[in-house]
């Protein structure tokens, strides 16, 4: 994605909801969706992103503040949580959109690849426990519906994910967090 792009998102939480077959979505018929924190029938929630600059930009231009808004996190650092922080697409820092936009929720993108590929693994292990507890604290602080895009875009080929670690992690995270009583949070697969 780049600076700039206004995401809308469509949100399946708790996992995937669902019968096993595709939406009709080309025939015009509505598709119902449920799940943690979906918006209500016949609304659609706009979330905006994906740094700090284009989130302003988009606020400026429409001169209101958007359903929800996006920031960037990778799970083994935290950097861009709770200050600022930059990977080559703008300024991110999770803390400030929530200080500046009180009214609306965050979809957070948990970035969770590494070079060493083990990481996945240790994480089911226990070894990033303080970081998931983190993660879970700044979420409950948030005081609103965070939408938690664990691994996000993770069918993409740069991600590398393997299919097995990347769902025993999913679980992990998802039962950690929910096991420490943070109840403002949606897993998203996306």
């Amino acid at each position: 994605m780049r600076s700039g792009l206004i995401v809308a998102l469509a949100v399946l939480a708790q996992g995937c909801a669902g019968g096993g077959s595709e939406p009709p979505l080309s025939t015009g018929e509505r598709v119902s969706l449920v799940g943690r924190f979906t918006p209500p029938e016949g609304s659609t929630l706009l979330i905006v992103g994906q740094d700090l600059g284009a989130v302003a930009g988009y606020a400026e231009g429409v001169h209101s503040a958007p359903g929800g808004v996006t920031t960037y996190t990778s799970l083994w650092s935290l950097g861009g949580l709770e200050g600022p922080a930059n990977w080559g697409s703008g300024d991110v820092n999770g803390q400030a959109l929530l200080d500046a936009y009180p009214q609306s929720a965050l979809a957070l993108g948990l970035h969770m690849v590494e070079s060493e590929g083990d990481e996945l693994n240790r994480l089911v292990e226990g070894d990033y426990d303080d970081e998931v507890d983190r993660l879970g604290r700044f979420i409950q602080r948030a005081g609103r519906p965070v939408y938690l895009r664990i691994g996000y875009e993770f069918d993409g080929p740069w991600n590398h994910y393997p299919p097995a670690e990347y769902v025993a992690a999913w679980r992990y995270l998802v039962e950690r967090l929910r096991g420490a009583g943070v109840d403002n949070f949606a897993s998203v697969w996306q």
